[in-house]
């Protein structure tokens, strides 16, 4: 079938999500033209919105998608392998120990890094074309879409993916309205360091201002550096931010222990706001909505891009069938059957941390003793210990995952 548009695929934002789907549709489907439109094309050592100074946690499935693009071995020469994950609750049992017998659970890669590395991939795929600026107005018509950027740029695409982050104006102009819910609670975030290696061991602690994880850095041996996602209650941030390096470096210890050894440095902070936002429609005939513009999470579970990115795998095999069975890759059919396929992952994915965040943020006597029954039930059945490593892995099944999420929902009885 030819395919109606000067590209078969336009792709509105160049970030982890919109690249990553580059590289995978590229990849599935070897004949088709795709045009990734970005505001701010990505140059190594320079300040990207997309690619800041924060860490993202690759599941070990992730680094699977990313193997088959050839391109895990580069991500790892600057990523911390996930060893272990310490799971605890401040004040009460030791907590429980996740960890995979052969291989690391995951990896914790800088931003600026995962970005060099898939911008470097994009450039030596001739398939995609990337365009300086951004998707302004998108007009769908019969069989193709008319995209205009705000360089006057003009072309036509048989789908369009937005893929413009949370805030998303593409979505808004489409009339695409969200559903949102507030944690009321912001992340501060920050590097630091320790006075001891941290052998990859990855931290989950569940205190009274809300969870704290630390997550290694470096692919060096005898690596002592963290990063810090610490959740505040909104109102008290301010002040999380405003303690002296040496204030908050005590209040730190004091709420993890000495579990990771004494921590000694602490980097420059910075704060953002915790919701989760979902897109009331993900798919229309010829625009389908991807990463932060479909989906954001709270990172309790560090599962937001891990998602997305299992998103943009299906998605990219859904065009493949598409393409074999000579259907536009536009088609509603096409888009909706990417959808039924993704929706119990994703319904389960966002249940399974958002039901987390309810139950380990609540301090009543009862909340205490349900999910201590649950950290308890880790511990005692060696299938559900089995079945949350998976799932942080990013490799549960759906049975797993409804077990897990069931297991969450009970929290809340």
């Amino acid at each position: 079938m030819s395919l109606r548009g000067d590209v078969a695929v336009a792709i509105a934002g160049g970030g982890m999500a919109g690249a990553s789907l580059a590289l995978l549709c590229a990849q599935a489907c070897p004949h088709w033209r795709i045009r990734l439109v970005e505001e701010s094309p990505f140059i190594y050592g320079e300040y990207h919105p997309s690619f800041d100074a924060r860490n993202t946690a690759l599941a070990a499935g992730s680094m699977a998608i990313f193997s088959r693009l050839g391109l895990a071995e580069k991500i790892r020469q600057e990523a911390a392998a996930i060893t272990r994950v310490h799971v605890s609750d401040q004040g009460y049992l030791p907590g429980q120990q996740l960890q995979r017998e052969a291989e690391p659970l995951g990896y914790v890669v800088p931003n600026a890094w995962l970005g060099r590395v898939l911008w470097e991939a994009l450039r030596d795929t001739p398939q995609v074309e990337v365009v300086a600026g951004r998707v302004q107005s998108l007009a769908i018509k019969a069989g193709y879409n008319q995209v205009i950027t705000d360089t006057d740029q003009h072309f036509t695409s048989a789908v369009t993916v937005v893929a413009d982050g949370a805030a998303s104006p593409l979505r808004r102009a489409l009339g695409i309205e969200v559903q949102s819910k507030s944690y009321r609670q912001r992340a501060i975030i920050a590097n630091l360091r320790l006075s001891q290696p941290h052998n990859g061991v990855a931290y989950e602690r569940f205190t009274r201002n809300g969870p704290l994880a630390l997550l290694p850095l470096g692919a060096e041996a005898g690596a002592d550096r963290m990063a810090m996602v610490w959740t505040w209650p909104e109102m008290r941030a301010e002040h999380g931010l405003g303690l002296s390096e040496t204030e908050c470096l005590r209040l730190l210890q004091r709420e993890l222990g000495y579990r990771a050894g004494r921590l000694v440095q602490l980097g420059h902070r910075e704060s953002y706001s915790l919701h989760m936002q979902v897109a009331r429609e993900q798919v229309r005939t010829q625009v389908v909505l991807l990463g932060n513009a479909a989906h954001s999470l709270h990172p309790v579970a560090g599962q937001g891009f891990n998602l997305t990115l299992r998103d943009a795998m299906e998605l990219a095999a859904t065009w493949q069938q598409a393409s074999n069975n000579g259907q536009s890759p536009g088609d509603l059919g096409v888009l909706q059957a990417y959808q039924q396929q993704r929706q119990q992952d994703q319904w389960l994915t966002k249940h399974l941390g958002d039901q987390l965040v309810e139950t380990f943020s609540r301090h009543s006597l009862p909340h205490v003793a349900l999910r201590h029954t649950g950290l308890l039930g880790l511990e005692l059945m060696p299938a559900l210990k089995q079945a949350f490593q998976r799932q942080m892995a990013g490799e549960a099944d759906v049975d797993t995952m409804q077990m897990l999420a069931r297991r969450a929902a009970g929290s809340e009885q």
